[in-house]
């Protein structure tokens, strides 16, 4: 949002949460520009970072590759855990020395990684698509209202009147669509 400008709340950013490492950037006259991230640039990861090879075990796409029997996708935690194992990390000790020079070799591997050339991480696609399909042309403006129950600046489409005061929607106990986990869900 920051970059493009656009945002969730005046209609003009569409997630289609597909799991993919890939935006289209789509302006009203139909013209576009998809951009996503190439495999091969996943998969050369460890040969550019050869100091981190040994976290991805040889799995594709520079994944950590955890065993079958291991529930995924992992928790942080469940994650942290799985490392310390595969590295013989006994103490709390020894985990944030780990931790220090992980952060040392990412730090490094980050600035390396922003040196590789867009042609090499990016597959860039002109499209010509239907705009009114991606965000439908709407009233976009919509003024703010402060909710009169936990007094949180609101939408007016997203406040509800309750006995002649201004109430948003969590407040008004009102069911609600969130995009959880890759699945819209209805929150209540």
């Amino acid at each position: 949002q920051s970059v493009t400008g656009l945002t969730l709340a005046h209609s003009d950013m569409v997630i289609r949460d597909l799991g993919k490492l890939a935006l289209t950037l789509l302006k009203s006259d139909g013209s576009a520009v998809r951009v996503a991230l190439r495999p091969n640039f996943l998969d050369d990861f460890p040969k550019r970072n050869p100091e981190m090879a040994a976290l991805f075990g040889g799995g594709g796409y520079a994944t950590i590759a955890v065993p079958e029997d291991q529930m995924t996708p992992l928790t942080m935690v469940q994650l942290m855990a799985f490392i310390m194992q595969k590295m013989g990390i006994k103490s709390e000790e020894e985990m944030k020395k780990m931790e220090e020079q992980m952060m040392g070799m990412v730090k490094t591997a980050v600035l390396k990684e922003l040196e590789v050339p867009d042609e090499e991480m990016f597959k860039v696609e002109k499209k010509n698509l239907d705009f009114s399909e991606y965000a439908p042309i709407c009233q976009c403006t919509h003024p703010i209202t402060v909710c009169d129950s936990c007094g949180e600046t609101v939408f007016d489409p997203y406040i509800r009147m309750r006995r002649g005061k201004h109430i948003c929607i969590e407040c008004a106990g009102e069911e609600y669509s969130m995009l959880a986990k890759g699945n819209i869900v209805r929150i209540h």
